[in-house]
């Protein structure tokens, strides 16, 4: 039975969470999302000396939020060992992982995550999954170089990691949304090429567009595209 028995003032972490939480929905890119988010939460927790955000892309896993070099070679230790806590929240049945007591062990080749840990100056660590409406996304992770037991409840740190979520969330939505607007943009652009080109309405422009998407098996975004860079030429 874990000896983590210490929560998080969530209180304090939603006075901190409302000073960022405006710029985290702004258009930045999503690393500096999840570094403001995760410092924002976890810089004035005691006990907390490092915590870093990894992230699927696709089939890869990296850290796009860090608190510095120490939590970027953790994560590198575990991909190339195939275990410690991220690894087991992403690829266990466990959505949580607690190592407590670590120590520095052995002077030879690592050949365990809590081996390259303990010699790292790490005492404890809790990783949780990034899972939003059920979908993993990631992990979210705190270490302590200080204490031998986990500075953070798992079930706190999950409160933290949904948010951390909702940023992912929000930012793969702004991108589909941006790359919509700008689908629309230059369909619209294109549909006055052709309304000024051959004296159409832009029904009609439109409905050209799509025969000749639907003839060439293109996007009509493509089409679009094409006709626009044609004009630009010219």
């Amino acid at each position: 039975m874990t000896r983590d028995t210490k929560t998080v003032d969530l209180a304090r972490v939603r006075e901190r969470l409302t000073a960022t939480i405006d710029p985290l929905f702004d258009n930045i890119p999503l690393p500096d999302k999840l570094q403001r988010l995760t410092a924002a939460a976890l810089d004035a927790v005691p006990g907390v000396d490092g915590y870093g955000v990894c992230v699927f892309d696709g089939d890869n896993l990296a850290v796009q939020a860090s608190s510095g070099e120490l939590m970027d070679r953790l994560h590198d230790v575990q991909e190339r060992l195939g275990e410690g806590p991220c690894w087991e929240t992403l690829h266990g049945d466990s959505a949580s992982a607690v190592y407590e007591d670590i120590v520095a062990t052995g002077s030879g080749e690592v050949t365990t995550y809590r081996e390259a840990a303990g010699r790292a100056g790490v005492r404890s660590q809790v990783s949780v999954r990034i899972q939003p409406r059920k979908r993993a996304l990631g992990a979210l992770t705190v270490i302590s170089t200080t204490t031998p037991y986990a500075p953070v409840q798992a079930e706190s740190l999950v409160l933290i990691g949904n948010l951390v979520g909702l940023a992912v969330d929000q930012a793969t939505l702004r991108g589909g949304i941006d790359e919509g607007l700008r689908g629309r943009t230059v369909i619209g652009a294109a549909v006055g090429i052709l309304m000024e080109r051959f004296d159409m309405d832009d029904d009609a422009a439109l409905s050209y567009l799509k025969r000749q998407s639907s003839t060439t098996h293109r996007k009509i975004r493509d089409v679009a595209e094409e006709i626009v860079a044609e004009r630009r030429g010219s």
